[in-house]
């Protein structure tokens, strides 16, 4: 990523080195400016400042350099110090410094020259103006023309300088674009390494991992080597074992002839007793088949009875309902009769009532009541017209009234208990009837399929029994 760099530079920064205290020397004789490097900061940026006094221009004319002398003379208007060009140069940061070694040093050396050059430079000065305040006009001219070609050559001294300050620049730029890419080279390898760290952590967890796995592999093995052990154990008793078998078949074979009439005799045996008891199983299976047709038709009668009854008990359970309301209207119409008998209304309203009552909720099976009282008021209404037996009528009707009431309210009574009595005892008929159907049924079934489970159990077993007995039979031969 970074291999087209180069950060071997100083050979270079050497020979500039040496070209630039050349320089300085040159700048020994001819510079009377002040160079004033007053800091080498701690964030390394380096400030070169350049102060040299105005020169007269060469295109002056005599009127402005008599000027010049008389204020040269005077010391009134000396030529003031100006800032011509002021170079900084940074590079690096607080966080991010580059340690440049040798540079740093020669730079250092540099440093102590330029203020070394501007201490002379300030003294030559201060000899140049106190002479040129008491010199004749022609030492003056001599000396404006030296000061002239000073000046000139402080000029071309600024030129060079300034083509250093460029190079330096570029350098600078070179070295700051080294150092970013050293910084991203510096992030990238962070990077990598944050990466191979997290990649080093993963392999120890995985040789962690691994080690586990080998421990439980080892012990794996551990199991594995002592069943081995076991089998062939067991393996030295089965061919113990089977060493003795060979030699009783040897021995049977010995006595070959008489073994294999025995063996005959009792092969013949056992297929005989075999398909008779084969022959008496299907037997018990067909005649179990059939038991369980039966049954199963019987279950369904006994169902198509149970669903009858359910029927017959909802239909009782309607008549039921209908008797209830028969028996509310009659103790309605009981209810209707003793307030009647309260109060003391007329008898035409008091033979009414009953009779209304008795049409409104009696059914078709129930038959009309008149009573004594009804008869009489017909009677009496028929001979209403006579007004002079008006009274006795009435009295008539009162007795009459006072006579029968107690037989209405007593023939009454009979029948409503008669009624009530009825209905408790179809009540109780039918919850005998239903629970005596239920209790049936489940008994039935109940002992339908213990007993279908239990024949079927025990053809399974005798079948397992002879399967065993004739594979034992085979084994044994």
């Amino acid at each position: 990523m970074y291999s087209h760099i180069d950060f071997n530079t100083q050979e270079g920064d050497e020979e500039q080195l040496d070209l630039e205290g050349a320089h300085q020397q040159e700048l020994k004789a001819f510079l009377p400016n002040e160079l004033d490097d007053d800091y080498f900061c701690e964030d390394n940026s380096f400030t070169s400042h350049v102060f040299f006094e105005d020169a007269l221009l060469t295109n002056q004319t005599s009127d402005e350099n008599k000027k010049n002398n008389s204020s040269l003379m005077l010391n009134t208007d000396f030529p003031k110090e100006t800032n011509i060009k002021e170079n900084t140069f940074r590079f690096g940061s607080s966080k991010d410094r580059l340690k440049l070694g040798k540079n740093v040093n020669s730079l250092l050396q540099q440093k102590s020259c330029i203020s070394e050059l501007n201490n002379k430079a300030e003294s030559y000065v201060d000899v140049n103006r106190i002479k040129t305040e008491y010199l004749p006009k022609n030492s003056r001219e001599h000396s404006e023309i030296l000061y002239q070609a000073t000046g000139r050559k402080i000029e071309e001294l600024e030129k060079s300088l300034e083509e250093r300050v460029e190079e330096k620049e570029k350098n600078i730029r070179v070295l700051r674009h080294k150092l970013t890419m050293s910084s991203t080279k510096m992030e990238g390898l962070r990077i990598i390494n944050g990466q191979l760290n997290a990649v080093i952590q993963d392999q120890k967890c995985e040789i962690n991992n691994l080690q586990d796995l080998l421990q439980n592999e080892q012990k794996q093995c551990r199991l594995l080597t002592n069943q081995i052990k076991e089998a062939n154990e067991k393996l030295f008793v089965s061919d113990s074992t089977i060493s003795e078998l060979q030699m009783q078949i040897r021995e049977l074979n010995q006595t070959e002839s008489l073994s294999r009439a025995h063996h005959e005799t009792i092969l013949a045996y056992m297929r005989e007793k075999y398909k008779e008891e084969v022959l008496s199983l299907k037997e018990k299976v067909g005649d179990l088949q059939q038991s369980l047709a039966w049954k199963g038709r019987e279950i369904g009668m006994l169902r198509n009875c149970l669903s009858n009854k359910e029927k017959k008990v909802t239909s009782l359970e309607k008549d039921l309902a209908l008797l209830t309301k028969h028996s509310t209207a009659l103790e309605e119409q009981l209810k209707m009769f003793k307030v009647a008998l309260k109060t003391d209304s007329t008898f035409g309203n008091i033979s009414s009532m009953p009779r209304n009552v008795a049409t409104a909720h009696m059914g078709r099976d129930q038959v009309e009541y008149k009573s004594p009282i009804a008869r009489d008021i017909n009677r009496l209404n028929i001979k209403s017209n006579d007004d002079s037996n008006v009274q006795n009528k009435s009295s008539k009707v009162k007795w009459l009234k006072e006579h029968n009431t107690d037989k209405d309210i007593l023939i009454q009574n009979s029948v409503l208990s008669s009624k009530v009595e009825f209905l408790n005892d179809f009540e109780n008929q039918l919850a005998i009837e239903t629970n005596q159907a239920v209790g049936v049924t489940r008994n039935e079934r109940l002992m339908n399929h213990i007993e279908t489970d239990s024949s079927i159990k025990q053809l399974n077993d005798e079948w397992n029994s002879e399967q065993q007995q004739y594979r034992d039979y085979h084994q044994f031969v």
